[in-house]
């Protein structure tokens, strides 16, 4: 003979068994079995082997075992400021930094083809500029940046760290978090 507890144990236990699979059931139906997949038309749109390259620094790692970080900064093509301003403070070339700026291309406007020109003088000048071929938008942001790691990994394949900074932040512990380091200590 059982107990009472034991009892009462087993018949709170196949309850709630049967509470769980009546659950588990009744909200299966609600979730589709597999997951939907992309079509081959908007698995292009997400590829980054869809893109092309229209400015590229293939070789600007080719010293690689220098460079402990590249800076990937997302910026929008018209934003000629940010970029020089991203140069001349946080993003300055470094004996062991890399600051590459990353933009697709311009909207549709009557300055496009102006806008286009000042960007691959500025390409040639600093050598500093990788070009898609998709609109900058910001409904493209992750398009954006699929494709920058997409290209460290193809052409800094042995730097140490690629670091994502936006153009429009000054990261000032970071750089003193970044000094500390290459001295040898960091903060806790």
């Amino acid at each position: 003979m059982s107990k009472p507890g034991q009892r009462l144990a087993r018949v709170t236990a196949v309850f709630s068994t049967l509470v769980l699979l009546f659950y588990a059931f009744a909200v299966s139906k609600h979730f589709p079995k597999r997951p939907v997949l992309l079509s081959v038309d908007e698995h292009g749109l997400i590829s980054p082997e869809t893109y092309e390259y229209v400015l590229n620094q293939p070789r600007v790692c080719n010293n690689e075992s220098d460079i402990l970080v590249v800076f990937l900064v997302p910026v929008a093509p018209h934003h000629y400021a940010h970029r020089e301003a991203v140069r001349q403070t946080w993003g300055a070339p470094g004996s062991d930094t890399l600051t590459l700026f990353f933009l697709g291309l311009p909207e549709e406007s009557p300055q496009k083809s102006e806008v286009q020109g000042k960007i691959e003088t500025e390409s040639r000048k600093y050598g500093d500029i990788i070009q898609n071929n998709f609109i900058d938008t910001y409904h493209n942001l992750t398009i954006k940046t699929l494709l920058m790691m997409r290209w460290l990994d193809a052409h800094c394949p042995g730097t140490r760290y690629g670091m994502k900074v936006d153009a429009d932040i000054f990261p000032s512990e970071l750089l003193a978090a970044w000094e500390d380091f290459k001295r040898g200590y960091a903060k806790c």
